[in-house]
């Protein structure tokens, strides 16, 4: 059974458009991207690269960082309706239908 590490982030929206997600217990532990989607994907990788290196280098992990069997069930994210106007504008064009003649 895999073990799951639980880590918490911030997530903001940087003046230059770019997301920031931080790894709040792991020091310069971040990524900056164009999509949260985006963010979100690229920190995992940051933190399992970092976790590595914590136990490669025989550093102690911060107890704030829990390991457990199971995935989190909750998580708390931004959403921002601006990122996502395009797809919500054409999700909610009405649908043409053909007329018989």
């Amino acid at each position: 059974m895999s073990k799951y590490y639980r880590v918490k982030l911030s997530v903001g929206k940087q003046e230059d458009g770019l997301w920031r997600v931080d790894a709040l217990e792991l020091p310069n532990c971040w990524v900056d991207a164009k999509t949260l989607e985006q963010g979100l994907s690229e920190i995992q990788e940051v933190i399992a690269m970092t976790l590595e290196l914590y136990k490669r280098e025989g550093w102690e992990i911060p107890q704030e960082i829990t390991l457990g069997d199971e995935l989190p069930t909750t998580a708390v994210i931004p959403v921002v309706l601006e990122e996502y106007s395009n797809t919500i504008t054409m999700a909610s064009k009405p649908i043409k239908t053909l007329r018989k003649a």
